[in-house]
């Protein structure tokens, strides 16, 4: 077997199945065992596939990107060089594969398929992940790590990008093509059904609403490393939303019960 119908067939058994089951597969054990030796085991509980570095000890995978536009609208936030280029905010050359592999590793698994064409009105289900960008002013300068959507002005809201999760979709495998890596598509702002991430936001249904945050982006070609991680459930924000009322009056309620049981605690005899 050939390592691209190897990797595929661990994709399909990884992304798609449960993995109990392919753990009692003898072949897909077997499979497994042959994608690992594509993995480098660096200092730590740290791997290195490819370009990209594996921190398990954080659920966390970054890698090198570039600048790909400094204005217009944007569909994907992460694209291949053979990507959609006229609407990504940023392009790397690491392997389609590898990166969905350095997703599976950190413990990233795909939800029911629910986006089935571009710019689909439902929300993607998977595992919720923060991306954020690092970067270096010079080659002196100290490392300043933002969020992603910093970088990305919502023209709904008429301000940068809230705050948000985006969502491991993994893709899928057609015709015997790994479609993030045939499409170039691995991380968007506008639902698509070939991405590797999708964004966990109902505007993802709308090609125009969010554009190059060009007050905030850097110029075309300036390097910066993606950091992605796996976040725990009590890690997850609020999907990009202002809180309700009804959530800051619940916050402050709880607010002044721990106040009241302070000064009846206070308050006891010794």
């Amino acid at each position: 077997m050939s390592k691209k119908w190897l990797i595929i067939v661990i994709l399909l058994t990884l992304t798609r199945l449960n993995t109990s089951v392919a753990a009692e597969n003898a072949t897909a054990e077997k499979m497994t065992e042959e994608a690992q030796k594509l993995v480098k085991k660096l200092e730590g509980n740290r791997f290195q596939l490819g370009d990209i570095v594996i921190d398990k000890n954080n659920n966390s995978i970054r890698f090198p990107a570039k600048v790909n536009m400094s204005e217009g609208v944007l569909e994907v936030l992460l694209s291949a060089p053979h990507g959609k280029l006229h609407e990504a905010l940023l392009v790397t050359e690491v392997d389609a594969i590898h990166l969905n592999l350095a997703l599976i590793m950190i413990g990233c698994k795909a939800g029911e398929m629910k986006v089935k064409e571009q710019g689909q009105d439902v929300i993607p289900e998977g595992t919720l992940l923060k991306v954020e960008i690092a970067y270096k002013e010079d080659k002196e300068a100290k490392e300043k790590i933002i969020r992603a959507e910093d970088w990305v002005f919502d023209d709904k809201q008429k301000k940068a990008m809230a705050q948000t999760n985006w969502v491991y979709t993994g893709s899928f495998v057609s015709d015997g093509e790994y479609m993030a890596q045939l499409t170039g598509t691995y991380i968007v702002t506008f639902h698509d059904p070939y991405t590797i991430i999708d964004i966990a936001l109902k505007e993802g249904a709308d090609d125009t609403v969010f554009w190059v945050n060009k007050d905030a982006v850097k110029k075309k070609g300036f390097p910066v490393e993606i950091i992605i991680t796996a976040l725990e459930k009590d890690d997850e924000e609020k999907t990009g939303e202002e809180k309700t009322d009804e959530d800051k009056a619940e916050e402050n309620k709880a607010d002044e019960d721990n106040t009241d049981k302070e000064k009846t605690d206070e308050n006891k005899p010794e």
